[in-house]
């Protein structure tokens, strides 16, 4: 994700800075954002699924690693 954004402001924001923030550039650069949107949202998608399989595959470890224990005399 900070790989996209960094691309967007290298190619697309600091671009348009330089050159003097154009009212006539301003369409261009909110279309390309829009057109942007979907891949940072999938991105942003992926990332969070990857993030709950972790989660849920060390609760699951943790939760057999339990499991495997002999029970503790009482």
């Amino acid at each position: 994700m900070q790989a996209l954004v960094g691309l967007y402001r290298e190619e697309i924001w600091e671009p348009f800075v330089k050159s003097g923030l154009p009212t006539e550039q301003w369409h261009t650069v909110a279309d390309k954002t829009t057109q942007l949107r979907p891949l940072a949202i999938g991105l942003g998608i992926q990332e969070f699924r990857r993030a709950i399989d972790e989660v849920v595959g060390k609760a699951a470890a943790d939760e057999a690693a339990e499991l495997d224990q002999p029970p503790s005399p009482s």
